[in-house]
């Protein structure tokens, strides 16, 4: 099953970089069950001896964690753009006040997310918990 998804890597944010955040964040959420099926598996084998696996595991297991990266993403990746309209060379005031404007609508329309949408985010994580669980059983069978 693991080798059915497409191969990511995780990535480091930089500290001023607003691509490299929204890059982190997509791919700890794209990569979401095979990165715990990972960690548990590590957790499992090595135990004590990988703190940091262990850590981690912890940490994206939290419901709060999967909310907070899913709520974070479309908001970084609105600055992400923002962000490379800036940098591009050939840009004039007139393009970089139309790219603030999108970026000013589109941090508008997240703030009229309904609570429905947010129900979805956590019942998404219910499957993925449950789907990594069982994967993770499946492995400790065979």
């Amino acid at each position: 099953m693991l080798l059915k998804r497409p191969q990511l890597k995780l990535i480091q944010p930089g500290d001023t970089r607003w691509l490299s955040y929204f890059r982190s964040v997509n791919a700890v959420i794209r990569c979401y069950e095979p990165l715990m099926i990972t960690l548990e598996h590590i957790v499992n084998e090595r135990g004590e001896e990988s703190p940091s696996a262990s850590g981690l595991l912890s940490i994206l297991k939290d419901q709060s964690t999967t909310f907070i990266l899913h709520s974070l993403e479309p908001v970084i990746e609105a600055l992400s753009i923002l962000s490379k309209s800036i940098q591009t060379k050939n840009g004039d005031f007139n393009r970089l006040e139309k790219s603030m404007l999108g970026t000013l609508l589109r941090l508008e329309e997240l703030k009229d997310v309904s609570i429905n949408e947010y129900k979805q985010i956590f019942e998404i994580v219910a499957k993925m918990k449950i789907s990594s669980s069982t994967n993770l059983n499946r492995d400790r069978i065979t």
